[in-house]
């Protein structure tokens, strides 16, 4: 029996033709973001859903929640209040305290704006029992430097030039220090920020540790450096070091002056390499050792030294470390969190992908172990993952929140993962979603209009690649931060985003339809359906469009029916037997996240809930087999039975199903000049002839004339050459002919 980590198992069969139960499959473990150990011996990780606790020197772990949850939250850095209590910097959730039972907000001050306090990153107490909160910018409200001498926090930025603060530090004597994401070093004099930056090797801070001698160590974006006591000149450390690697944690060993453990990889904004590294030096950071080389790991985020001189290393998991740095156990028990999970596709080969804000993983055994596969990738998160008709397997990666630059790329890999390769789609905000049409020409959506502070959309949100990837054009449509795109069968293209209403090209991305009428539109999502049925919806809304494949968008119709909780807003779409529409929706509380309705689909249409699912699903597909997966925020899951056809087509997004009947489509459009596409589909392997005559019987052109699989096909007739006139296409394969009438107006 295949072996599978599974950790819900769902039962429920549904009386509905189907049994609709999941199990839900862990992918790699989440990012440790901090590391600290109070003085009792208790070791706290902060991670990106809260935090963990270890009471036996990293044995096991359990969640640190007290009589309240604290999960789904950030935690980037720990102190302690004088009686002991903890301290957590918590992200956008602010700065929260463990009151012995329970975490309560300390957040009486900081900046607040769209549901969100300004990102916490770094937590300290100077020698009078001030905290100082180090805050990064971030969108939607500003970062800096803030102080709470009671319950109130200020800010304390007179000085700085830039409110991204990464860390905090206090001298043996009590000054504070703050490390920022692009000016370098500051210290505190009571009223004002005095740089410190002479000589240091990057003026980009991600860690500050001082010993007890008043060495203050820096982790840069250029290695290690070092401000002696009463010196004002920084001294850089490399040797050792490999390049292009940011120093993201370091930590002292209280049993050793000169023995350090660092955290290496990539950081939020970096364009680098990802793979982490931990590194030790037993020469107050003059040379440095990979202390770790079989690691398999993405980025080393938090380092830790007991008084004991144990060592601690956090990144996908915790390592350890009992003899200075020479050999490393792992320590997972109890630590539960999943890195979160974007676009989870399958190719032919039943290989599963997914993105997320560390790079790409692989699994090659339905989800049971992951790899991470990041050569050649040289940015951290990945927004958008698809394989085409051929397996090559795209990703779109970005940098975050740059205002100022256009930094999102798409990458393609041709050896399933294995090495990456960048293309020459043009640089953007952010990469949405990919899709292919017939002939193998594939289409990507991004976002010129998505960036803050563009009032209008002014460049291109769609490009085509005809050659798998390998080259792109943008297409003259500006539909803002793209969120949709659906291609049918025929090669029609629908696009939408924070635009009112979808685009439809009829003629590969030449000229475009926006004259849609679709109410409360906004944000649209596109869907096609294996039979040309097209489907549209908007994030917030709890209404699905939907237009049949003869109206082919227009006209639209609202088929939500009272079945449909008005909290739900719908987030992702597949189509199984006998065309039964799945829809995953972003839900509210407890409830299911996934629902199905039947054919025909109307006005009327009825959504019945998978019960037992309390998720989200972000993305719905099928594999190879008919099997449905599901994937969330943080989630994996696949059907235990069969729900959709065994695929005949792989790389699109949906199921294609084999055609039922021999049929030859109304070329489009039609009048046309000087080109038109003409779609066939065949419902069995054979050879196939698609010609076009003239009025009088003379063959214009030979389309196709050789063996063809089962499915869907188009073809583009060009007619440049030719006179204006009525033309014929004749489709036959055995004895089954079909003429279509065509009209060349020039």
């Amino acid at each position: 029996m295949r072996k599978q980590l599974v950790v819900i198992a769902l039962c429920f069969v549904c009386a509905n033709v189907f049994s609709q139960t999941f199990h839900f499959i862990k992918g790699p473990l989440g990012n440790v973001l901090s590391i600290f150990s109070d003085n009792n011996g208790n070791i706290y990780l902060g991670t990106e859903f809260g935090v963990y606790r270890s009471t036996d020197a990293g044995n096991s772990w359990a969640r640190y929640t007290g009589n309240n949850t604290y999960q789904g939250t950030t935690t980037y850095a720990f102190t302690t209040l004088a009686n002991g209590n903890l301290v957590a910097a918590a992200g956008q959730n602010g700065v929260k305290i463990f009151t012995g039972s329970a975490w309560v907000n300390r957040n009486y001050g900081l900046p607040y704006s769209g549901g969100f306090y300004s990102s916490i990153r770094a937590i300290a107490r100077d020698s009078s029992g001030n905290l100082f909160a180090g805050g990064y910018t971030d969108y939607p409200t500003p970062g800096g430097v803030f102080i709470c001498q009671d319950t109130t926090w200020v800010s304390a930025n007179t000085g700085l030039p830039t409110l991204s603060v990464n860390a905090l530090a206090v001298s043996p004597s009590g000054v504070v220090y703050c490390g920022t994401d692009s000016s370098g070093v500051y210290k505190y004099n009571g009223s004002s920020w005095i740089s410190v930056n002479n000589n240091l090797s990057s003026t980009r801070i991600f860690v500050l540790r001082f010993d007890a001698l008043g060495n203050l160590f820096a982790g840069t974006s250029a290695g290690c450096s070092v401000l002696k006591p009463g010196n004002s000149v920084w001294t850089n450390y490399t040797s050792g070091l490999p390049s292009n690697y940011q120093m993201l944690s370091l930590s002292l060993d209280p049993t050793n002056s000169g023995r350090i453990i660092a955290g290496l990889g990539h950081a939020r904004n970096v364009v680098g390499s990802l793979l982490g590294k931990i590194y030790v030096s037993n020469d107050t950071g003059k040379t440095w050792s990979d202390a770790f080389p079989a690691v398999q790991t993405l980025s080393a985020k938090a380092s830790f030294i007991l008084n004991d001189g144990t060592m601690f290393a956090g990144a996908q998991g915790v390592f350890r470390s009992s003899d200075h740095g020479s050999s490393w156990q792992t320590i997972n028990n109890g630590f539960k969190d999943a890195l979160p999970i974007n676009n989870l596709v399958m190719n032919s080969k039943g290989y599963l992908f997914y993105g997320s804000v560390d790079g790409v993983f692989r699994s090659t055994n339905d989800g049971t172990t992951w790899e991470m596969i990041n050569s050649g990738l040289q940015r951290p998160q990945v927004s958008m993952v698809f394989v085409d008709s051929h397996d090559n397997v795209y990703v779109g990666v970005y940098v975050g929140h740059i205002m100022s630059t256009l930094s999102a790329r798409v990458f393609r890999s041709t050896n399933d993962g294995t090495s990456w390769d960048t293309t020459t789609i043009s640089p953007d905000d952010q990469i949405c979603k990919m899709d292919e049409g017939p002939a193998g020409t594939l289409y990507c959506s991004h976002g010129f209009g998505g960036k803050e502070g563009l009032s209008q959309y002014p460049g291109s949100s769609l490009s085509k690649s005809t050659d798998y990837g390998v080259t792109w054009n943008d297409l003259p449509v500006k539909a803002g931060m793209g969120y949709g795109l659906a291609v049918n069968k025929r090669g029609h293209i629908f696009h939408g985003g924070e635009t009112p209403n979808p685009y439809r090209s009829t003629d590969g991305g030449v000229t475009w339809d926006t004259n849609f009428v679709i109410p409360n539109s906004g944000n649209v999502i596109l869907y096609m359906s294996p039979h040309d049925e097209v489907f549209t919806t908007s994030y917030g809304l709890n209404e699905i469009w939907y237009s049949d494949s003869v109206s082919n968008g227009k006209p639209f119709t609202n088929m939500i029916s009272p079945t449909w909780p008005s909290y739900h807003s719908p987030a992702c779409m597949a189509w199984g037997k006998n065309n039964r529409m799945y829809v995953g929706t972003r839900a509210a509380g407890a409830t299911s996240g996934l629902y199905y309705t039947d054919p025909p689909y109307s006005a009327n249409s009825t959504f019945t809930a998978v019960p037992n699912i309390p998720v989200s699903p972000f993305t719905l597909f099928w594999d190879n087999n008919g099997y449905l997966w599901m994937q969330g925020p943080g989630f994996v899951a696949k059907s235990d039975s069969i729900l959709g056809n065994p695929k005949t087509v792989t790389g699109a997004g949906n199921e294609m199903v084999t055609p039922k009947e021999f049929s030859l489509s109304q070329n489009y459009p039609n009048p046309f000049n000087p080109s038109t596409q003409i779609s066939y589909q065949l419902p069995v392997n054979g050879r196939v002839s698609l010609k076009v005559y003239d009025v009088i019987g003379r063959e214009a052109a030979t389309l196709a004339d050789d063996v063809k699989a089962a499915g869907y096909y188009s073809a583009t007739f060009d007619a440049s050459k030719l006179s204006s006139g009525i033309y014929f296409a004749r489709l036959q394969s055995g004895d089954k002919v079909q003429l279509k009438k065509m009209i060349l107006m020039k």
